[in-house]
C-alpha cells in the first residue's frame, strides 16, 4: 500500500478497513492506530495522522523517507 512511488495515503477508516481486507470496525481500528502510532514510526517508519472533519474522521499514513 504505501511505497517510495507511493508514500502517502489518505482516506477514511473505513477505506482502510476495506483496503487491507480487514474484519474489524472502523473505530476500533482508529483505536489501535492511536495507540500503536509511536510502535507504526519507530518499527516501520510510519507516520500516523488522525484528523476529524465536519465530514467525519480521515486517516492519512506517511512512509517516510527512510524506508522510501
Amino acid at each position: 500500500m504505501l511505497t517510495g512511488e507511493n508514500p502517502t495515503w489518505s482516506g477514511r477508516p473505513t477505506e482502510l478497513v476495506k483496503k487491507l481486507g480487514l474484519e474489524i470496525q472502523p473505530n476500533t481500528l482508529t483505536q489501535r492506530l492511536n495507540v500503536n502510532a509511536g510502535r507504526l514510526q519507530t518499527e516501520y517508519n510510519i507516520r500516523y495522522e488522525n484528523t476529524r472533519t465536519h465530514s467525519g474522521r480521515v486517516i492519512k499514513l506517511v512512509l517516510s523517507e527512510e524506508t522510501a
